[in-house]
């Protein structure tokens, strides 16, 4: 699905600040993956990177084998809207939205028709058990119901890669739990999922670890869930995952 080769990305703020440093990346289709690493490591620069919403670095980006580096903005947009789902910490939801409302936002600029987003996001919504607060505001939820419909959100465009960073970063563990168990069945329907986490126990979860410290790749390691000894690997066997 996506082939980094000697990726770099660097800032100029009151001088040189290197993030990534020769990045090589392999990631299939259906892999359920966690990004591990301290504040400042560079993850969440490797995330949007993975997401083709930094393409500022050096280095050779391959997303579905095509390359992606050097394309427009236009066209990083429409293959970022039809291909990826993003999740954030902060949920980035719209406060004066309804939940529906917000869940249908990505089809609205797809052009999708009023009846057509209706209907899918009300799809999205009973994925995530979320049916019940329809005409809701952010203001009115949870934490974990706020975190539901960003994943609603993320999923209404049907994507086969979902993109989370620190999902579980401002929810109890008990509904971080919870929210980890929806991107485990996401993942069961065939979507490859990558999460960035400080947070072991959520990394637990995913099917591969990457640790990465001061931009580098120390550790890449395929594993089952619960499994305290995971091996090494450069990944796993392929499969397709939804169109």
């Amino acid at each position: 699905m996506i082939r980094l080769r000697n990726v770099s990305r660097s800032y100029d703020m009151a001088g040189h600040l290197a993030v990534l440093n020769n990045v090589d990346l392999e990631i299939g289709d259906n892999e359920f993956i966690a990004i591990l690493g301290a504040s400042g490591s560079g993850k969440s620069t490797l995330l949007h990177i993975l997401g083709l919403l930094d393409n500022e670095n050096t280095g050779q980006v391959e997303f579905e084998g095509r390359e992606v580096t050097r394309l427009s903005d236009d066209a990083l947009t429409e293959l970022r809207g039809r291909t990826i789902g993003f999740v954030f910490q902060s949920f980035h939801l719209i406060p004066h939205l309804t939940v529906q409302e917000n869940v249908e936002l990505p089809l609205f600029y797809q052009k999708v028709s009023p009846t057509r987003r209706r209907e899918l996001a009300s799809q999205r919504l009973e994925t995530v058990q979320l049916s019940h607060r329809v005409t809701h505001l952010p203001s009115q939820l949870s934490g974990g119901e706020c975190q539901r419909t960003a994943i609603a959100r993320a999923l209404v465009t049907n994507p086969p890669l979902i993109l989370a960073d620190e999902p579980t970063g401002n929810l109890d563990s008990h509904t971080g739990a919870e929210i980890c168990d929806v991107f485990k069945q996401q993942h069961a329907e065939g979507r490859t999922i990558i999460l960035v986490t400080h947070d072991e126990s959520v990394a637990d979860h995913a099917h591969r670890i990457i640790r990465i410290a001061d931009g580098v790749i120390v550790e890449d390691t395929q594993k089952t869930p619960g499994d305290a000894n995971p091996a090494p690997t450069t990944g796993p066997e392929r499969t397709d995952g939804p169109q």
